[in-house]
């Protein structure tokens, strides 16, 4: 399987990026990214019920929230960033979900 980082064969000239364990960069005449095999961790979506959490505990327990892509533009994948715990990046109004565990190659 194939997931493209971008579909712009000059920005690909231009990009540095990292794929996932299990998986290899690849560069063809429709662009860039990774291929290999996924393995697709559970997307929990912020609800606005987590957004609207007065405090987050200290509870360590680290997540990858995933940016939604109509707010901020990546250029490396994943588009996304390692937070404490779910509270943490569903208080952050970019995260558009998470999975458990830290992001993959940040």
């Amino acid at each position: 399987e194939r997931k493209y980082v971008s579909r712009d064969v000059e920005e690909c000239k231009l990009v540095l990026f990292q794929c996932v364990p299990g998986s290899e960069p690849f560069s063809d005449e429709t662009g860039c990214g990774c291929e290999g095999v996924f393995e697709e961790p559970e997307q929990i979506f912020c609800t606005p019920e987590m957004r609207n959490l007065a405090t987050c505990t200290a509870i360590a327990q680290p997540v990858c929230g995933f940016f939604d892509p109509e707010e901020v533009q990546c250029i490396k994948y994943p588009c996304a960033e390692t937070f404490g715990n779910a509270c943490d990046a569903c208080a952050n109004l970019n995260v558009l979900y998470y999975t458990e565990s830290e992001c993959p190659l940040e």
